[in-house]
């Protein structure tokens, strides 16, 4: 009996409803020292991107949205990518949880400090 408990146990541990978050970003790797050719490639053009020019020093962010489904949450995710002189060095990542799965789209920067 004791065993038969603890099964049940382990099996509402194990199969418990919390859902993981997958998304674009971790399916597919994306890491630093990454260049933004090889990103824009392997993810399609951003849907927004701005530049910035700091004593000669480009910095360029580019960002992708995706609606992230988990468990009975669904949420905008908004991933910025950060490049200094086209290579990777930053990643950001904001949800927007979509209240009754209305499709709500912002456009606001993600901890936005730059330049």
């Amino acid at each position: 009996m004791k065993y038969f408990i603890s099964i049940i146990l382990l099996l509402s541990l194990f199969l418990s409803c919390v859902g993981y978050r997958k998304t674009i970003f971790t399916l597919n790797s994306v890491r630093l020292g990454d260049s933004i050719d090889s990103v824009t490639k392997k993810y399609g053009n951003p849907f927004k991107n701005d530049v910035y020019n700091q004593n000669d020093i480009y910095l360029t962010k580019i960002y992708y949205k995706e609606v992230v489904d988990v468990s009975t949450y669904i949420y905008m995710l908004t991933t910025v990518l950060t490049f200094k002189d086209s290579i990777l060095i930053n990643i950001e990542q904001k949800e927007n949880y979509l209240p009754d799965g209305k499709n709500i789209i912002s456009v606001e920067p993600v901890n936005d400090n730059t330049p």
